[in-house]
């Protein structure tokens, strides 16, 4: 089987994070690397902390770019600053719920179901997430687009 750009640059982010990850851990497990790997990716959840705060600060009806967190740096692509905040998050849960996260613990309607729910999801669905990411990243986002 061939790989394509995107497979080649997604085993190289694994391997940056699996060497990051052995610098703490003589034998680190696949949740670890992916964990490190995958930083700040299920803060992008439905009414997680950056729904929630493109929520307070702007609208979720208002594109990315216009959020302080999404603004002001070169290394977001044109089709994360373009999307509507609303759309993107929901993106997210529905590219977590196709790798198999349940979807009782992504379709959320309130804050105070999103902690505990969400928490479960990144203590137990860890290799789900990275399925979801690489999802989202063949749909043309990059990887600062959804860890940074």
């Amino acid at each position: 089987m061939k790989l394509t750009q995107l497979d080649r640059e997604l085993q190289q982010e694994l391997k940056r994070a699996k060497a990051g990850v052995q610098r703490e851990y003589k034998n680190p497990t696949d949740v670890q690397i992916y964990r490190r790997f995958l930083n700040n990716f299920d803060a992008r959840l439905p009414f997680d902390s950056y729904w929630r705060e493109a929520e307070l600060e702007v609208n979720l009806d208002a594109e990315l770019r216009s959020t302080s967190m999404f603004s002001g740096s070169a290394m977001f692509s044109e089709k994360l600053l373009s999307a509507i905040c609303r759309n993107f998050f929901l993106e997210v849960g529905d590219a977590a719920k196709a790798a198999r996260v349940p979807s009782d613990l992504i379709d959320i309607t309130s804050y105070e179901d999103a902690y505990e729910k969400h928490k479960t999801v990144r203590m137990n669905f860890v290799p789900e997430l990275y399925r979801a990411y690489v999802v989202l990243r063949k749909k043309g986002y990059n990887h600062v687009d959804l860890i940074a």
